[in-house]
């Protein structure tokens, strides 16, 4: 059900979210017991059946670093969720940096209004 490009790709961003969370844990230890876990959802059998789009999903439950706690993909195939996943998180990464000049820096305002 899951081909070996999206395992590939899903196993790659639970890496890259996994050394995220290490790193945040090492800055300030609060986190809740969830850290990371990611679910995936295919479609259901009326999605399936009549061709509804967007019906694959990944479920990411995140407190660490991110605008939010939970999030949520869609794509109309697994790698296509997959595939947001990882821009999202790149950009959390991105703006969230490893100090504080991220959030400081006047040239990255309008980013990190889009993110947060």
């Amino acid at each position: 059900m899951i081909t070996q490009e999206e395992a590939k790709r899903l196993e790659e961003l639970r890496k890259k979210i996994f050394d995220q969370i290490q790193i945040c844990l090492q800055e300030d230890c609060y986190c809740k017991d969830y850290e990371g876990a990611i679910g995936v959802r295919f479609p259901n059998y009326f999605d399936e059946k009549y061709g509804a789009v967007n019906c694959y999903y990944l479920d990411l439950a995140l407190y660490v670093f991110g605008p939010n706690r939970g999030y949520t993909w869609s794509g109309n195939t697994l790698l296509e969720a997959i595939e947001k996943a990882h821009r999202d998180v790149d950009k959390w990464i991105k703006i969230r940096g490893t100090d504080e000049e991220h959030y400081n820096n006047d040239d990255n305002y309008e980013f990190v209004k889009e993110i947060c």
